[in-house]
């Protein structure tokens, strides 16, 4: 139904972009998308483009915001020569100490047949 197809999320956040990495209160964005990306749009067979993010635009200068605009403007010109993100990224599944997820479940995600799982 979807395949073939390409999705990006474009957005705005209330916050600077120092607050959406890993470490920080709000926490890394790319996190907080995956669900999202892979969760929802990968799983339906939809392509997936990196994000478009403007960071905390109410608090910066008019300058910045016409800056964030005309990138987007950009963007949107070349973005079918865009190639899809990784939707199964390294950072996400790798088995270092300050993961998302538990060991046990990575390693578990890696011992799933490679023809999926079937109803019985």
């Amino acid at each position: 139904l979807y395949d073939n197809k390409l999705a990006m999320f474009s957005f705005t956040t209330g916050g600077t972009e120092e607050m959406y990495v890993k470490g920080s209160m709000s926490g890394d964005i790319r996190y907080i998308l995956w669900p999202m990306q892979h969760g929802i749009m990968h799983f339906c067979g939809v392509k997936i483009l990196e994000p478009h993010i403007c960071f905390a635009p109410e608090y910066v200068s008019e300058e910045k915001r016409k800056e964030m605009l005309l990138a987007w403007a950009h963007r949107l010109k070349t973005l079918w020569k865009e190639e899809p993100i990784n939707c199964s990224p390294e950072w996400y599944f790798n088995c270092g100490e300050s993961t998302f997820l538990s060991k046990r479940h990575k390693e578990n995600i890696f011992k799933l047949p490679k023809e999926g799982l079937k109803n019985k």
